[in-house]
């Protein structure tokens, strides 16, 4: 069977593999992303006594404290009750945050390093986290169909937390995707792969409200599951392994390769952060790593508000709504991303584009501040289209400061940055919101808006350092080759 996957894996070139791949991902972190924070506040809703127990009540909007608007009760007590429901459900994306991400960010780093390994089993690192995607979506269909305590959570999200999650996923893929392009074009397909991805997330985003309505939580997650299961299969069958990661002329020693003990993995990926000709801490590797984890927080709870904020008072959308609006933002950022790689980039450079990236997401975060109608919300699509750009073209460039034979350590870390911030984000930015939603709703989105400048700050003192002392990132040798791919991956 091992051989049959590997004669399949030829079939397609690699690139078609990875799109396939980032889309198949990204269809269902944006269809679990929406139906598991909204089936926590079903949840949350049903313990507190405001829902009915039927999963396929929250369509009709009767697990909300927002139905008490439509009935004899005073505004005041639905005020109440939206505020109880908006801080237990904060409180739980916070904890279910924590329980996932930390050892999610282990898993990535570890078993990224491992990948650079020579003797390393890359298949079943790759299948590690589709598997405890699939797991996640199985332990989901019990919680609904029982309709269980919201912190029965908690179980599904470990789970998934230990087998590297979406990040590990998404390390694997960067490897491969470094292993077969040039440094020159690896912003840009590093863009194109994030474009199918969100991509991905819009469509889901567009049919996942109106299945929570008309099929409940069950049947959703059901669906779910049977697309994960798709995916493992997919990537057992097409996805290769990589050729050994120290060439024979190289003169290099991968010490990774002579044993997968803790130690070994850790002090590769340490050497991640040093520069592979002097062997001193890469201050500009390590400053681009800063401005990730920063942003990163950023950027990954303020979808998360955006959606708690938008299921409750003024707005009190059903779950249809959300759904399109979800999609219509994920879209924008596909679009934006496009842009950025087609025309933007023949106007600006990496470093510019990054920070046309930053002024989006703070103009983003205002958004929700004054914002009092739907169509006032929706301007987030349009203004917060490049917000997402930062990301990607960070990872680039960091890639680009390593040799190949660390290709895996690196993604890893990446992974690991952006699996830390989206523990931080929310740990952060969700006790801030926690704290204030009663008396000052808005303070978090001011809070978010004041931070971007920092990771801003940080990449424009690390482009005025470069420029003044003539310091260059490190170059990949020739000696390291590509990976062969297919005449069609040019």
């Amino acid at each position: 069977m091992a051989e049959g996957g590997k004669n399949l894996g030829q079939l397609l070139p690699l690139k078609l593999v990875l799109t396939i791949y980032a889309f198949l991902s990204g269809l269902v972190f944006g269809a679990i992303f929406t139906a598991s924070l909204q089936a926590l506040r079903f949840l949350v809703s049903n313990e507190l006594g405001y829902g009915e127990g039927d999963d396929k009540m929250a369509s009709m909007g009767h697990n909300s404290p927002c139905s008490a608007l439509n009935d004899t009760y005073a505004n005041n007590a639905s005020a109440a009750a939206n505020v109880e429901v908006q801080e237990r459900t904060a409180l739980l994306a916070t904890v279910t945050s924590i329980v996932g991400n930390i050892p999610s960010a282990a898993v990535t780093i570890l078993a990224s390093a491992r990948m650079d390994s020579d003797s390393a089993n890359e298949k079943s690192i790759q299948l590690l986290p589709c598997v405890g995607v699939t797991l996640h979506m199985a332990i989901y269909i019990i919680i609904m169909q029982f309709t269980l305590s919201p912190w029965f959570a908690l179980i599904p999200i470990f789970i998934l937390g230990i087998s590297g999650s979406f990040f590990l996923q998404f390390a694997t893929m960067l490897k491969y995707l470094g292993k077969i392009t040039d440094e020159q074009d690896r912003s840009s397909n590093l863009l194109l792969l994030a474009m199918f991805n969100f991509g991905a997330q819009g469509i889901a985003q567009i049919g996942i409200g109106y299945l929570i309505e008309g099929a409940g939580f069950t049947m959703t997650f059901t669906i779910l599951f049977l697309i994960c299961a798709l995916t493992t299969v997919f990537v057992f069958l097409f996805l290769p392994n990589t050729e050994s990661n120290a060439s024979p002329t190289d003169g290099t020693d991968n010490d990774v390769g002579t044993t997968s003990r803790l130690p070994s993995l850790c002090t590769h990926t340490l050497a991640v952060f040093k520069d592979p000709d002097t062997g001193k801490w890469n201050s500009g590797l390590i400053v681009s790593a800063l401005a990730m984890f920063l942003y990163s927080q950023i950027s990954f709870y303020f979808l998360a508000i955006l959606q708690i904020v938008a299921l409750g008072e003024p707005f009190c959308w059903s779950p249809s709504l959300i759904g399109y609006f979800s999609a219509a933002k994920l879209i924008g950022v596909a679009i934006g991303m496009t842009l950025g790689t087609k025309i933007l980039r023949t106007w600006f450079d990496d470093n510019g584009l990054i920070q046309i990236g930053f002024i989006s997401m703070v103009i983003s975060t205002v958004i929700p501040i004054y914002a009092r109608t739907d169509a006032g919300l929706f301007l987030v699509v349009v203004f917060g289209a490049f917000r997402m750009i930062p990301g990607p073209i960070l990872t680039a460039n960091v890639s680009k400061m390593v040799k190949k034979n660390s290709m895996g350590s690196v993604f890893g870390v990446t992974m690991a940055i952006e699996c830390l911030a989206s523990l931080m984000g929310p740990t952060v930015f969700g006790t801030v919101y926690e704290a204030t939603v009663e008396d000052n709703p808005h303070l978090v989105f001011r809070l978010m808006a004041g931070m971007t400048a920092i990771p801003s700050a940080l990449i424009l003192c690390l482009q005025c350092w470069e420029c003044t002392s003539g310091a260059a990132n490190y170059r990949e040798g020739g000696d390291d080759t590509l990976l062969p791919s297919s005449s069609s991956n040019k």
